[in-house]
């Protein structure tokens, strides 16, 4: 069974990120060959994205600075490797 993780770069989602990871999780159910795991790299959100990220116990990273796409993307990878993912 592959391990795969799906990484969600994020900054200032609050109004969107709960929705998309709630539809993840339920998409992600219906493989059997894969076990899919999911990490959101919050990227310095300046909004509420960070607590209720907390509040709803969601799988995620949190950047300390503004890396853009590229590093929120780089930093979900970097993880992904020492986690063992393939």
């Amino acid at each position: 069974m592959l391990k795969v993780l799906i990484v969600i770069p994020c900054f200032n989602e609050q109004e969107s990120i709960l929705t998309l990871v709630n539809e993840l999780s339920q998409t992600t159910c219906q493989f059997t060959d894969y076990k899919i795991d999911y990490i959101v790299v919050n990227d310095c959100s300046t909004d509420n994205t960070k607590s209720l990220l907390i509040q709803k116990e969601v799988n995620f990273l949190d950047l300390p600075v503004n890396l853009g796409i590229g590093g929120a993307m780089q930093t979900g990878f970097k993880y992904a490797l020492n986690q063992g993912y393939d």
